[in-house]
Formats: C-alpha cells, sequence, structure tokens
C-alpha cells in the first residue's frame, strides 16, 4: 500500500476557551466557565465535539487538488507531445508500463493510467477498439531494425527493417537516426487523428503515523475522447477529471467520507503553468452525525466548502472559507459565528 504523505490542508480542531482555576478574597475557586456549545441540524454539540467533526475531514478535499494536479500535469504533458511531436524513443519523458492496451505512468508520487483508442478502422481493429500494442515501443513501428552496410568513405550507414503492426500508424516516414550504427535511434509523428484517449487511476493510500490505519482511497476517472479533441480541451483550460467515487475511513478521526460527485477542470495556462477548477458534494459521517458538503477549489477564485443538514442542500449550517492554498481558513455559521482552522499535516 502506497504511503500517503502529501502534506494537505485540513479543518484543525481549535482551542476550547477555558478559565484557569484561580481564588477570590475569600479563598473559593471559580469553577471552569462552559464549554461553548453549537446547535447544528437540531442537535447541540459542545464545541470540541464539533470541531473535532470538522478536523480531518477535508483530507478528501485537498487530496482532490493534489491528485488532480498531478495527473492533469502528466495527462497534459502526454497529449502534448503525442499531438505536437510524436515520439522520440531514446529520449521518453515518461517510464509507462503497458499490459493488455492500459498504460500506466508514475513521474515521483504521481500515478495516471490511461488507454488509447481507434477512432477509424485500422488493419483488424473498428472505430472505438483499444490500441492492442503498446505506440512506445519501437518494435510496434520497425521490427528486426538492423544495419545493413557502413560506407567507410562517406560514413553513410545502410539499414533494412520489416514493418511493425503500427506502421501504418505512422504519420510521414520514419525517422532513423544512424549517427551511431551500434545504436540506431527512432522517432515517429503519429497519425493522431486516429486515435482517441481515455485516463483513470485507482488506488488506496495509508496515513503516516498517527493515522497509519487510515485508507484513502482515490478514484480519478475521464471521458474517452479523440486525442486532438482532449489537446483542445487541455489548451482552453476544460480537460475534465471525475473524482466521483473517492472516499476516505479515517480509524483516527472516526470519519466516513465520499465524494458523491466531484469534477476537476485542468489545462495550461499557455505560460508553462496549469489552471485548474474543481467542484465537488460530498457526504461525511462521523458517529451518528452526518453531514453534506459542496464545494469549489481552485488556483484561481475563492476555495470554499458549504455543510448542509440535507442532501438536498437547504438547510444550510455555514461555509469553511479556504485560504487559496488550503493551509487554513474560516468556518463561518449562518449566524456569523466565525471558527478559524488551520494546518495539519496527514
Amino acid at each position: 500500500m502506497t504511503s500517503f504523505t502529501t502534506t494537505i490542508a485540513l479543518l484543525s480542531a481549535v482551542a476550547i476557551a477555558t478559565s484557569t482555576a484561580c481564588s477570590d478574597s475569600g479563598g473559593a475557586a471559580k469553577k471552569p466557565a462552559a464549554e461553548q456549545r453549537y446547535t447544528v441540524c437540531s442537535e447541540s454539540y459542545t464545541k470540541s465535539d464539533f470541531t473535532n467533526f470538522l478536523n480531518g475531514n477535508l483530507v478528501i478535499v485537498a487530496s482532490h487538488v493534489d491528485h488532480g494536479v498531478s495527473a492533469g500535469k502528466i495527462a497534459g504533458s502526454l497529449v502534448e507531445g503525442l499531438v505536437l511531436n510524436g515520439i522520440d524513443f531514446a529520449n521518453l519523458d515518461y517510464s509507462a508500463e503497458f499490459s493488455d492496451g492500459r498504460y500506466e505512468i508514475t513521474n515521483g508520487d504521481a500515478v495516471l493510467g490511461f488507454a488509447l483508442y481507434f477512432t477509424d478502422t485500422f488493419g483488424d481493429s473498428a472505430a472505438g477498439d483499444v490500441v492492442p500494442y503498446n505506440v512506445f515501443d519501437p518494435n510496434s513501428y520497425v521490427k528486426n531494425l538492423s544495419v545493413t552496410s557502413v560506407d567507410l568513405t562517406t560514413g553513410k550507414v545502410r539499414y533494412s527493417y520489416d514493418d511493425g503492426p503500427l506502421y501504418g500508424l505512422v504519420d510521414g516516414d520514419i525517422h532513423i537516426d544512424t549517427s551511431n550504427p551500434a545504436a540506431l535511434h527512432v522517432r515517429v509523428k503519429l497519425r493522431v487523428d486516429l486515435l482517441a484517449f481515455e485516463a483513470f487511476s485507482e488506488g488506496t493510500y495509508a496515513g503516516s503515523p498517527p493515522r497509519q490505519k487510515d485508507q484513502l482511497h482515490i478514484v480519478m476517472t475521464t471521458t474517452r475522447a479523440p486525442l486532438l479533441d482532449v489537446h483542445q480541451q487541455f489548451l482552453s483550460g476544460n480537460y475534465g477529471f471525475s473524482y466521483t467515487g473517492t472516499s476516505y475511513d479515517s480509524v483516527y478521526y472516526a470519519i466516513n467520507q465520499e465524494f458523491d460527485d466531484s469534477l476537476f477542470l485542468m489545462g495550461s495556462d499557455g505560460q508553462g503553468g496549469w489552471v485548474w477548477n474543481g467542484n465537488y458534494t460530498s457526504t461525511v459521517a462521523k458517529g451518528d452525525m452526518t453531514l453534506y458538503q459542496s464545494g469549489v477549489v481552485s488556483n484561481l477564485d475563492e476555495n470554499y466548502t458549504e455543510y448542509y443538514c440535507d442532501k438536498d442542500d437547504s438547510e444550510r449550517i455555514g461555509v469553511a472559507h479556504h485560504r487559496q492554498d488550503l493551509l487554513g481558513g474560516q468556518f463561518e455559521f449562518e449566524d456569523g459565528t466565525n471558527v478559524p482552522y488551520g494546518l495539519e499535516p496527514f
């Protein structure tokens, strides 16, 4: 199980205001002040009970951002490279594991799964069929590549090869660099109009001590679309990743939470950076208390999470206003009462 060690923003417990016991002139000790209480969905909760409920339930929200941005960067760079540059097998940006038409790319702690499909008939494959051969393997295009002769006077290298199963997917000529006859260098441009793209990822992550028994289950899918359309969506900042079904089971906080609906839009800002916007609804339960969340995360606008008593979002409790970096903020009840929260490592 992968250790989920990324530091993320959570709602942290707020210190409970209490009075220090002291003596008056008669020597009688004052009793500690009664703890503040909040009414939440017709139930009364102490401040510590309510903040304990809040504490930890934004793990899933902040992870939505962390994984969404990571997946978006990999997918965006991959799609851009395939569309604009083709494949240089000696200088691949990522190492892709391939099995049964599915790829998995790992870049640091980030993992992205994806598949490519034909948009038209190709050989024995019909439109909509998965591409069964690894596009990142030069043998898919040229097989039995070998040097046949070297002219010692001119240095010209002659070579031969057999067509690979994806030879017809090459746009134009196959480029073979013969500067090193002992290691011929292959580059290809692809007929990207014949390819569609779909990304997906699923994994379970454990928290670091003392939350090592917590499990964060990430589910990510995208809509299958022609590769050229995906590229344009990235350019416009509108390529969507769904995180619906992602869940957080926290033994440490005794919280169960799941994204009922979540969409994360990702794209290039045209200056080497990324634009991202996410919205989500979530159900979060602790003991006999169940609340419903609706929120937005973005690197452009205000980040917030609204809390409701009912799934129809008709009875709002309040809203957590997050800083843009998700390192803290203020929870505001409907009556204007504010409860600050800050950063906790997970």
